[in-house]
């Protein structure tokens, strides 16, 4: 569950057109003392829930949930505190499914009809799916409205059978004569699942739901361990060297407010991505343990041009101090110090041809010489004109230094002229099926202007 490509491929398998992008658990526990004077922990969850199409990156929701007091949970220890709490999530992730992860079909054929009304249908959903007796469904027609394509609500279906992997037969609940109406003009009958039936989960809901709070647990205990940094982090505006930030902090000491919010500045641009900063991705893929207790311990400030605070620390119900900053961060330096320690990649455009060709597969090239006409053919120039010769050898020559892989023509041209399908009288049509059966990706042609400078002595 750690690896980020894992998951998304879980994500992606259960829901191909939604991802999570991120989930942020900020977690915090509460020392308290019972009426017998015994010592103990109340817990707080807060964690945001962000859902983006994989296709193009697009925000398709985002929501926070908080557990804590009536929510919330309490524990002999602060960690048993807090994996108690995570106890009240089932509630908000089953809210959640439904609300993200509806099934959607269509109805594929009108079973029976009474008065001009439907009364039962095929749907093409099934077991695959998990659908089961007694789901209930939305029946929608596409509208175009000024160019838009947009739903209508027609009906609704209830699951009365479950017939295979792909076929079910439903009831007609709501809507039957706009349902036969629409069926009659071939207009396409989309359905979109309703909130589940109570104590009958489907089995892909249930493990997107067991997934979910996998991730969260898998998240959640890894934040334990470090400072409850915010996730109220914005972007005022950013070029490539300075980037305005707003932030809050949270700390039990009014004057550590504001070195939190700034530390959750730099946690929310190395791990989570802020939106208008780096097209909204983190600037670190892999999390480093040494150099983030580093960076957190002693270096954050280097990167702080300077910053201003709004307003006093205001004291919390949970009796936490709460404050906000507004930050220059030094961008530019940040990302120069972040490749400095291999934690992100240099741009392309700073690289050297050979890290280029690290990470970047070059083209195969062949080297030709310039053809004035097509009487003449490459290998003919290549014997008879030295001075060509020796340019598109030295070409040839500048590519091999930088790394690129190179095909040698006078080779390919040999091994052409003994191929069966050589059409020795036309030499342009040799030099065109050269060019297709040498290997390379790309071929450079090489012209060679000469210049003669005369000199009269006196």
């Amino acid at each position: 569950m750690g690896d980020a490509v894992c998951r998304s491929e879980v994500m992606t398998t259960l829901a191909p057109n939604i991802l999570f992008r991120e989930i942020l658990p900020v977690c915090r526990e509460l020392k308290k003392t019972d009426s017998k004077g015994k010592t103990y922990y109340q817990g707080s969850v807060s964690y945001t829930l962000k859902i983006v199409d994989p296709s193009n990156g697009t925000l398709k929701g985002t929501q926070t949930f908080t557990h804590e007091g009536l929510t919330g949970n309490i524990g002999d220890t602060p960690d048993e505190a807090i994996i108690k709490t995570l106890d009240y999530v089932v509630i908000s992730m089953d809210d959640f499914v439904d609300e993200y992860f509806k099934m959607k079909g269509t109805i594929v054929q009108i079973e029976s009809t009474k008065k001009d009304k439907a009364q039962t249908v095929y749907i093409d959903l099934g077991t695959k799916r998990g659908v089961q007796k007694g789901q209930k469904f939305i029946v929608y027609i596409e509208m175009d409205i000024a160019g838009e394509l947009s739903l209508k609500e027609v009906g609704r279906l209830n699951v009365k059978e479950v017939l295979s992997g792909t076929r079910s037969l439903c009831t007609v609940s709501k809507g039957g004569e706009e349902i036969m109406k629409a069926s009659k003009e071939e207009k396409k009958l989309i359905i979109l699942s309703r909130k589940k039936i109570p104590f009958r989960r489907t089995w892909t809901m249930m493990k997107l739901r067991i997934l979910l709070l996998n991730l969260l647990v898998v998240y959640t205990i890894h934040f334990m361990a470090q400072e409850s940094y915010s996730n109220d982090v914005t972007c005022v505006k950013a070029d490539d060297n300075i980037a305005v930030i707003t932030a809050s902090g949270t700390a039990e000491k009014k004057k550590d407010v504001y070195n939190m919010a700034l530390k959750s500045i730099f946690n929310a641009i190395f791990l989570n991505g802020i939106d208008g900063v780096e097209n909204g991705q983190p600037l670190v893929g892999k999390e480093d343990s040494y150099y983030m207790n580093q960076f957190f311990s002693s270096r954050y400030m280097l990167f702080v041009k300077n910053y201003e605070t709004v307003g006093d620390p205001v004291r919390q119900s949970s009796k936490l101090y709460n404050g906000t900053v507004t930050a220059q961060i030094l961008l530019g330096a940040l990302k120069k110090d972040l490749i400095r320690n291999k934690l992100m990649t240099r741009p392309q455009e700073e690289m050297s041809m050979e890290e280029t060709r690290q990470q970047i597969a070059l083209p195969t090239i062949m080297v030709v010489p310039y053809k004035s006409n097509d009487r003449s053919s490459y290998a003919d120039i290549l014997k008879n004109d030295f001075d060509l010769r020796i340019a598109v050898s030295t070409v040839k020559e500048g590519f091999v230094k930088l790394g690129v892989k190179t095909v040698a023509a006078e080779g390919k041209q040999s091994g052409t002229l003994r191929a069966s399908e050589w059409e020795s009288k036309n030499a342009d049509s040799n030099d065109k099926q050269l060019l297709m059966n040498s290997g390379a990706d790309v071929y450079v042609i090489v012209d060679l202007q000469k210049r003669h400078i005369c000199s009269f002595g006196k």
